[in-house]
């Protein structure tokens, strides 16, 4: 009489209609099945007046009273009525059932009864439940629920995936090229974002290279050409122009520099000329007696300056009766025949030797025929106009800084000299080696002035060099003064006045400065140095020293200081509380001829000598007293006794004479008693007069009195301490939880009670599974962990002990669902149910989140209640035999896939190619190895030897065009062939033709960005010149695999095998891969613990093996403990969460394994037997009190300064680096 649902991990029980489960029971069975209801006994009747009500199981029957019928059209009999599930009986969307002799009426999945109507029927029929409305999360996160007629479904939200339950965020960057080539793709949460990449811009839903050079024209600087290419640009410099050193990108700040030809090539002009260099050219001028060549501007060693005939060019040069001879760069005379004297020969002198300073200074005369010449020397220059110079018109300097302000280079002064010039380098630079002057060429050089004088910024600073000099920057606690190195110490305390904060005084330091407080304050509890955030705090001198006011005076607290006042009868004295001397106040207190003496307390008065006193007055006794006293006595005139002889002071009474000297102690004086007539021979010690000192004594005279040091000074035996006075002393005892320090008896504030430490002298005090806790004076006791103290024990004892808390009975879902909770002594264990896993709640195991590629690819996975399930992507199935899909056991594709398609590797006419088995053609899935072949906004579908393209939503195809006829190459040239291809289109089909050096990769008959074209592999000494294309047509078979320059065909292919796999080549198979080669062709497999990737099935260079993860791939592959892969392998670690459970001992868990960063950084694991270790690095420390370091208490800096000041040793100062320090000297050393 109940159904079972199956839920996550359990399962839930519903009563039929008609019955109900017990009371207090959720879970029915067979112990505790659902109960009928007797719905005889509702009120009013079912059955309605004038009726029978007969409870049946399950149900009721109903029989009217005699001489009633039921109504019209309605039947009560006990004859079973359900036939065909008539719906005249039970209504639409109800089924029938007959039990014994009746029938029920129950609604079906995702119907119920209409309000307040328990059982269904024709009248009150089944009514739909809006499960969306009921429940709005019924669909899970993310999802959309719609109502149905008994039912709903769920479409799961833009972005996300019901391949699993609840619906998954699709991550859109898995499909290839989403965003287009030039961009990033990253997921997010129903959604995703794409970035272009470096040198790209988005436009128009696509990135689109930026052009560095049409955007920015002076991009590349002056003098160059910006050539802008994918992503980038590059900068090539005019002619006669090149990049600075290291400089691939010039720009205005690094521009292409002037290239010196002139320097460069000494004899770029050729001979017999002269090179001036120019901005970014140069000029040649043929020397004296030499021209260019006809049309030649710039003259080399090719095109020479030629030899000008000066015969030809003037026939009378050298005048009548002379024959001229033409020389190299000039010509000769030489007279006729019969002549001597002839022409310009004629009376020739030769005037340089005539006159060696003919042409001036600065100068070289040349003699020729009938004249001479003057050359200025280098470095000068005639003055305008003046072919000869002299010493009225000489050779003038030739200024070479003004001609060629650039020619000492950059960072250079020019300075010109007579017939020179001199180069020297700006402050900071200076020349290169073996260079005197510089030039563009050879340009002064920074001087590194820190590297040349390590010292240059003085004691405490730092130097950095900068082009052209250099800067200092002070240590830390140091600053430069005005104009200077960093020589002084910055006074802090000067700088800022409140440093230390209120309260303190600042001290300043070398490079640093101490707080030290003011009298009556104190640094705060862990503070070194004080600021306006944590300042000095007052001292309470009152409780620290509770006597510091001395006897007969209270303490008052202050800020920074402290005030005593005195008790009644005492005034304050600058320091302490002191007795009134009543006798500096009032001279004539004690009368005429007598002296007034100050007591504690009070005074005394003295009769001068010559006087004894008499009443309230001072007499002399020679005219009063007439009695005669013994020695060591004198007489006294008594207002009571009359004449009377009272001792002498310090002198005691026996018996009616006056006899042996009284000796008080250290602490106390006699004094004579002022009242001496009750009892004449009397006498008393009383305190002498001492600051802080004793009490008065007020005892009655005659008599030696006991002080009572407990009453005079409470705190006498310090604190925690009880005063007990005795005859002439006083002795102290500890309070309970205290005991007097070593070989102390009589205890003080200097010396005060200790705490008794009870947890160090009975260890075992608290009893067992307890923790002892010594406080002042006594001590506490807690319970471990997992245990409680008795009731009502507040101090547990072995006697008493901590009891053990039964966490199950405590918190029965402690454990949380799927779980069985175990009590242990001081803990608990869990153990998960079958199907579960333990971690901090016991949890069904969600294999499609912990392993998303669990299946496999082309495969979702569904995540079970103890297991999951696996399906094929449409298009797939699973391999014949398997359930569960993985990476071993993929779904296989049902359409044909380029595998295996390259039986046969030859060469023709020097061109790898590829033939299938039987030279046939292999249908290619244009949609999978060109996603983006239909253009944005479009569907791909594959068939049988081509493909189809539909618009989206929204698009239309462009006028005139049909989507077969797209034009691949036009649309996506990149994306269609990949790099180093050229694509062609051709009427229905296109072209994929790699460039020169690249052929196809193997397997593949078109190019794509996933199979691009790959740089070809030449053989040693030859040089092919390859053009090799693929052809793929749409809507046809490929008939072809390669084409070379000879019109490759079958009869001209050579059975030429090459062996890739020599020395197992990486760049055939890739990392982690043994290549084989199998005599004709080669094939790749993976080294242990590697597979290759999902995409492919064998793995290549492009495509290498990648890690297998045996850990997701087998799940049970280490029974009884935890895998944990690695790279290549794999190792199982016994892994505790705390679960206890069975017979036996648990594992122990290596905790340093499982968790690297257990103890926190700075600090080592070591296992230990069921636990662990922390031991911190050198330089650091555990924080005090704790054992196990972790990442919220970590291992401590260790302050060596602070722990060892003198660790760096004397004129030297520690500082304190994170697990070391570091020595500085100070300055001087």
């Amino acid at each position: 009489n109940a159904q079972c649902t199956n839920s996550v991990g359990s399962y839930t029980c519903s009563c039929n209609t008609g019955y109900t489960s017990p009371a207090g029971v959720t879970l029915t069975d067979s112990t505790n099945p659902c109960q009928d209801i007797n719905e005889c006994t509702n009120t009013p009747s079912l059955c309605g007046p004038k009726a029978q009500c007969v409870n049946i199981p399950g149900s009721f029957s109903c029989s009217c009273d005699s001489g009633f019928i039921p109504p019209s059209g309605v039947k009560w009999t006990n004859q079973k009525r359900c036939v065909n599930n008539d719906s005249s009986l039970c209504g639409l969307n109800a089924f029938c059932t007959s039990p014994n002799d009746h029938y029920l009426c129950s609604c079906l999945q995702g119907y119920t009864p209409p309000s307040g109507v328990k059982q269904p029927n024709a009248s009150y029929q089944c009514e739909d439940i809006d499960e969306c409305a009921s429940n709005p999360s019924v669909c899970g996160p993310q999802s959309q629920c719609t109502n149905t007629l008994g039912s709903y479904t769920c479409s799961c939200a833009s972005g996300y995936s019901s391949a699993s339950n609840p619906c998954t965020d699709i991550d859109e960057c898995k499909k290839f090229l989403i965003c287009g080539p030039h961009a990033q793709c990253t997921n997010t949460v129903g959604s995703y974002n794409c970035s272009c990449n470096t040198g790209f811009n988005f436009h128009k839903k696509q990135c689109v290279n930026i052009d560095e050079c049409a955007d920015n024209s002076s991009v590349c600087g002056p003098n160059a050409q910006c050539t802008n290419t994918a992503g980038s640009y590059t900068c090539s410099c005019d002619t006669g122009y090149k990049p600075p050193a290291g400089v691939t990108l010039t720009s205005s700040s690094k521009p292409c520099q002037d290239i010196d030809e002139c320097q460069l090539f000494p004899t770029i002009c050729g001979p017999n000329a002269q090179c001036t260099n120019t901005a970014g050219s140069y000029s040649c001028s043929c020397d004296t007696g030499y021209t260019p060549p006809a049309g030649v501007t710039l003259t080399n060693s090719t095109n020479p300056c030629q030899d000008i005939d000066e015969c030809a060019v003037n026939p009378s040069i050298c005048g009548s009766n002379a024959q001229c001879t033409n020389t190299v760069g000039s010509y000769s005379c030489s007279c006729d025949t019969g002549y001597t004297r002839c022409g310009l020969l004629l009376a020739d002198t030769d005037e340089c030797a005539a006159n060696p300073s003919i042409c001036g200074p600065n100068a070289q005369c040349t003699n020729t025929a009938g004249s001479y010449s003057c050359s200025c020397d280098t470095g000068y220059t005639p003055p305008a106009g003046v072919t000869l110079t002299s010493s009225s018109n000489p050779c003038q300097d030739t200024d070479e800084c003004a001609v060629n302000p650039s020619v000492c280079g950059p960072k250079a002064q020019c300075t010109n000299t007579a017939g020179s010039y001199t180069c020297s380098c700006d402050t900071g630079y200076k020349l290169p080696a073996g260079v005197t002057l510089t030039s563009s060429s050879n340009p002064c050089q920074d001087t590194d002035e820190c590297a040349a004088n390590p010292s240059i910024c003085g004691p405490n600073a730092q130097c950095t060099n900068t082009a052209g000099s250099y800067s200092c920057s002070c240590d830390t606690g140091y600053t430069p003064p005005a104009g200077t190195y960093c020589r002084e110490n910055i006074n802090e305390c000067q700088v800022s006045s409140s440093i230390c904060g209120p309260k303190a005084n600042c001290i300043n330091n070398i490079g640093s400065y101490t707080c030290s407080c003011k009298t009556g304050y104190k640094l705060p509890a862990g503070v070194t140095v004080t600021n306006s955030s944590n300042p000095c705090q007052d001292i309470n001198e009152c409780a620290v020293n509770p006597s510091v006011c001395g006897p007969n005076a209270r303490c008052t607290n202050t800020a920074g200081s402290y005030s005593c006042s005195c008790d009644t009868g005492y005034t304050r004295t600058a320091l302490f509380s002191t007795d009134i001397d009543e006798c500096a106040g009032k001279t004539s207190i004690c009368g005429p001829n007598a002296q007034c003496n100050n007591t504690v307390g009070s005074y005394i008065c003295s009769c001068n000598t010559g006087y004894v006193p008499f009443t309230s007055s001072c007499l002399i006794p020679l005219e009063h007293c007439t009695y005669a006293c013994g020695p060591h006595s004198h007489c006294h005139l008594s207002p009571v006794m009359g004449l009377s002889c009272c001792c002498d002071a310090n002198v005691l009474n026996i018996g009616l004479n006056c006899g042996d000297v009284f000796q008080c102690d250290s602490n106390r004086s006699p004094q004579r008693s002022r009242q001496c007539a009750g009892n004449p021979r009397s006498v008393t010690c009383y305190c002498q007069h001492r600051i802080g000192g004793c009490i008065h004594n007020n005892s009655k005279p005659n008599t030696l009195t006991d002080i009572d040091e407990c009453a005079a000074n409470p705190s006498i035996c310090g604190p925690n301490a009880r005063c007990t006075n005795t005859a002439g002393s006083y002795s102290c005892s500890c309070d309970t939880g205290y005991t007097p320090p070593a070989g102390a008896t009589l205890t003080s504030n200097s010396n005060p009670c200790q705490d008794t430490d009870e947890c160090a002298v009975n260890p075992s005090i608290c009893g067992p599974n307890a923790q002892c806790t010594n406080t002042a004076g006594s001590y506490s006791c807690s319970c471990d962990t997992g245990y409680t103290p008795p009731a009502g024990v507040t101090l547990i004892n072995s006697t008493n002990p901590c009891q053990d808390i039964d966490e199950c009975t405590a918190n029965p879902s402690i454990c949380g669902p799927n779980a069985t909770c175990t009590n242990t002594a001081g803990s608990y264990s869990c153990s998960c149910d079958t199907g579960y896993w333990k971690n901090n709640l016991s949890a069904d195991i969600d294999e499609c989140t912990a392993d998303p590629s669990i299946c496999g690819p082309n495969a979702t996975c569904t995540n079970t209640a103890g297991s999951y399930s696996c399906t094929c992507d449409t298009g797939y199935k699973p391999p014949a035999g398997v359930t569960l899909t993985s990476s071993l056991n993929p779904c296989e594709g049902l359409y044909f896939m380029c595998q295996d398609i390259c039986h046969h590797q030859k060469y023709c006419n020097g061109i790898q190619y590829f033939l299938t088995s039987e030279s046939e053609c292999i249908y290619i899935d244009e949609c999978v190895f060109t996603s983006s072949i239909c253009g944005p906004n479009a569907l791909c579908s594959n068939t049988i030897g081509s493909f189809t393209c539909s618009c989206d939503t929204g698009y239309v195809p462009p006028t005139g065009a049909k989507l077969t006829d797209i034009n691949q190459c036009k649309t996506n040239n990149q994306s269609t062939c990949g790099p180093n291809a050229q694509c062609i289109f051709n009427d229905q089909s296109y072209n994929c033709s790699c460039d020169t050096g690249y052929i196809p990769p193997t397997g593949a008959l078109v190019t794509t960005d996933l199979f691009p074209c790959q740089e070809q592999k030449r053989s040693s000494g030859s040089a092919l010149t390859v053009s090799l294309t693929l052809t793929f047509s749409i809507g046809s078979h490929v008939e072809k695999c390669c084409v070379g320059p000879m019109g490759c065909s079958q009869e001209n292919l050579v059975s030429e095998y090459v062996n890739d796999c020599i020395n197992n080549n990486i760049s055939v198979c890739g990392k982690h891969a043994k290549c084989s080669f199998t005599g004709q062709s080669y094939t790749c497999s993976c080294t242990s613990g590697f597979t290759p990737p999902t995409e492919v099935p064998q793995a290549s260079y492009s495509y290498p093996c990648k890690d297998f993860n045996e850990c997701k791939q087998y799940p049970n592959i280490c029974p009884g403990s935890t895998c944990i892969n690695t790279i290549g392998a794999y190792k199982c670690v016994i892994i505790s969460y705390g679960f206890g459970g069975g017979g036996g001992p648990r594992p122990d868990t290596d905790e340093c394994a499982v968790n690297p960063s257990i103890c926190s950084p700075n600090a080592q694991c070591a296992n230990t037997a069921r636990s662990y270790s922390c031991s911190s690095d050198t330089g650091y420390a555990a924080p005090p009190g704790v054992t196990l370091t972790s990442s919220s208490k970590p291992c401590q800096d260790i302050n060596e300064c602070a722990a060892n000041p003198s660790i760096c040793g004397p004129n030297a100062q520690c500082i304190n680096t994170a697990g070391s320090y570091s020595c500085s000297c100070e300055a001087g050393y």
